[in-house]
């Protein structure tokens, strides 16, 4: 479980990138050139939506407008799609989590290693993530200034590999404070759980002569 907490109250994008492998030779009029192989990472998406507000206030006013709430849940799939469905999909490493981190939290990030999915089996097909409606739950300061949004994750995930499929279950809780104009991870308490493919058993040759 990854933790990084600021005091608590009660409480896809999707990057699809493109490899190209090409090898390509030959000399003068030789038409025996190698030819260049297209590929691509498997496709590995999910949307998350918005679930139902609930505002807990420290004064007598205040609430979260719907433009706010859908920030919020756009930024959680912008966290999905930069920690979770993009590093599954290509094998490379997280980039831009900074920017969706406030800097204390960011900080963190950097020690917490269950924050992405990394170093995983390669997909060998597509797949998309079972992402449950996202209640918020937005706290209210005695101004009636919304100073914290609690985004709950639910998500699943079942990705084909050639050694049978991998599923990751990842929930719990992304607190966002608004940055500037933009909603970022001011805290958060994840859990992961993943169910990796068994390897298939080594096979023994006999020769005889």
């Amino acid at each position: 479980m990854s933790r990084f907490r600021i005091p608590r109250f009660a409480g896809a994008l999707v990057l699809a990138s493109t490899l190209v492998l090409g090898a390509c030779s030959g000399g003068g009029g030789n038409d025996d050139a190698s030819p260049t192989t297209t590929t691509r990472p498997a496709e590995v998406t999910g949307t998350a939506t918005l679930g139902p507000i609930t505002v807990e206030r420290a004064g007598t006013a205040g609430d979260l407008n719907a433009s706010d709430a859908q920030a919020v849940v756009d930024a959680v799939n912008a966290y999905l799609s930069a920690a979770v469905f993009t590093p599954i999909a290509t094998g490379a490493a997280p980039t831009g989590l900074d920017s969706l981190f406030t800097p204390a939290a960011a900080a963190a990030v950097a020690n917490t290693p269950d924050i992405a999915d990394t170093g995983l089996p390669e997909p060998s097909g597509d797949a998309t993530a079972t992402i449950e409606p996202v209640p918020l739950t937005a706290l209210t300061n005695a101004d009636g200034q919304v100073v914290l949004v609690t985004a709950t994750l639910v998500l699943h995930l079942e990705v084909p590999t050639d050694d049978g499929p991998m599923i990751i279950d990842r929930r719990g809780d992304l607190v966002y404070e608004s940055v500037e104009g933009q909603w970022r991870v001011a805290s958060y308490n994840l859990a992961v759980e993943r169910q990796l493919p068994d390897p298939p058993a080594p096979t023994t040759t006999e020769v005889k002569k």
